[in-house]
């Protein structure tokens, strides 16, 4: 027989990870982003929660980084194969071989496996896809070294994980960078809607703070911005303006209801013998104390237990409060669904002030964060002045939304 060139050769598909880089492709997705905020519809941009709007934008707009299920990889089996080999006489001939190919399924945008990551080598890996898998292919002259096919077919794949792993270091950080970054330009384009309309994003209405203090009750906290009740306000149909307090508001309000707590230290025993609706009635001095007009209530009761600050004769409220003793998760699950159940305007405000006289505060606090993060409403936790906020959708309205401060407050005797 006339001696070969070789008796073994390795398939040849098409070379990856070279046909575009990675910095391209992000810059374009970048503007891709830009252009979707852009064309965000008026009423949408103006009627829907900025996170709301994030979180869909993100979802749709992301990066979907390549994930191989190697513990679903399968075999196609060995396949017969004729091969034609150079021979050293010139011309070729034709020899029995056998082809085995591993299967790798994989998730993730495929056009990824044409992408030269910012790291990467001048011998990128070959390979093929087939209906949403990698195919890791061996060929040669038959029969086939078992351990030799065996290990060129790890080595393969193990180069296309470094690959794919170069990648998310590039994809990772931008993903997480433009989800850090949409609320602030959905909130431009929010502002630029309102500018076009020649309308501010807010209609201020302030609470107005005493200019003398009531000697009644005196916690002496901190001067404080006043918290100020702003309605979104534009002639848009479809969109009608409704009040809300602002988020600096919502912290005066939340750090006058923390004052409480020193007075709670220094009259232990006298707080903890107070029903709720007498926890509550001294709130409503301490805050109507700091921000209530010179005549009548800004900070109203309702019911047993509440205090809310009403809006232009309507039943619904821009803040309440509710005050509680802990009773156990039970309890506090019954006074979130209490809270959450009030008609809401967009944007309301609440406050659940738990009052803890046994036990330890510390995981009370634990126990009730992770009550409000299970209820089938909750949406997000956002930082407002320093304080975890836990924002919930209206039962009525997924576009509206209940933002949630929980304050712990200790009587231990």
């Amino acid at each position: 027989m006339t001696p070969l060139a070789y008796d073994q050769v390795v398939a040849i598909p098409d070379l990856k990870f070279t046909k575009g880089d990675m910095h391209s492709l992000l810059a374009q997705q970048s503007e891709a982003v830009a252009n979707e905020v852009r064309e965000i519809p008026p009423d949408l941009v103006l009627a829907t929660p900025i996170e709301d709007l994030a979180d869909a934008l993100y979802e749709k707009l992301r990066v979907e980084a390549i994930v191989l299920h190697h513990d679903r990889r399968t075999s196609s089996g060995a396949k017969d194969l004729t091969l034609a080999l150079d021979s050293w006489a010139g011309g070729q001939v034709k020899v029995d071989g056998t082809r085995v190919e591993v299967l790798v399924p994989f998730e993730g945008d495929a056009i990824l496996f044409e992408v030269r990551p910012s790291t990467f080598t001048h011998n990128p890996p070959r390979f093929a896809l087939r209906n949403g898998a990698v195919v890791a292919a061996f060929e040669g002259r038959a029969p086939l070294d078992k351990e030799q096919a065996k290990a060129a077919i790890d080595d393969l794949l193990r180069q296309i994980e470094q690959h794919l792993t170069w990648q998310r270091n590039d994809i990772v950080p931008w993903n997480e960078r433009m989800r850090r970054d949409l609320p602030q330009q959905v909130q431009a384009r929010r502002a630029k809607v309102l500018q076009d309309r020649d309308l501010d994003a807010f209609l201020d209405v302030p609470v107005v703070g005493r200019t003398e203090r009531s000697p009644s009750f005196a916690v002496d906290p901190p001067k404080r911005p006043m918290p100020v009740v702003t309605t979104q306000s534009h002639n848009a149909p479809g969109f009608a303006p409704e009040p809300a307090i602002s988020e600096d508001g919502f912290a005066a309000i939340l750090s006058e209801i923390e004052s409480v707590t020193t007075a709670v230290q220094r009259l232990p025993k006298s707080f903890a013998t107070m029903p709720e609706e007498s926890l509550r009635d001294v709130l409503l001095v301490v805050l109507n104390n700091r921000f209530g007009p010179a005549s009548g209530e800004t900070f109203s009761r309702a019911g047993k237990t509440d205090i809310f600050i009403p809006w232009g004769g309507d039943q619904r409220a821009v803040f309440i409060a509710e005050c509680k003793w802990w009773k156990g998760p039970a309890a506090f699950r019954r006074a979130i669904d209490q809270l959450l159940g009030y008609t809401a305007w967009r944007d309301s405000r609440v406050a659940l002030v738990v009052f803890v006289r046994e036990g330890s505060p510390s995981d009370i606090g634990e126990k009730s964060a992770a009550e409000l993060g299970a209820h089938p409403l909750f949406k997000r936790l956002a930082q407002v002045g320093g304080r975890s906020s836990f924002t919930f959708a209206s039962r009525d309205d997924e576009r509206r939304e209940i933002h949630l401060a929980l304050v712990l407050v200790p009587v231990l005797v």
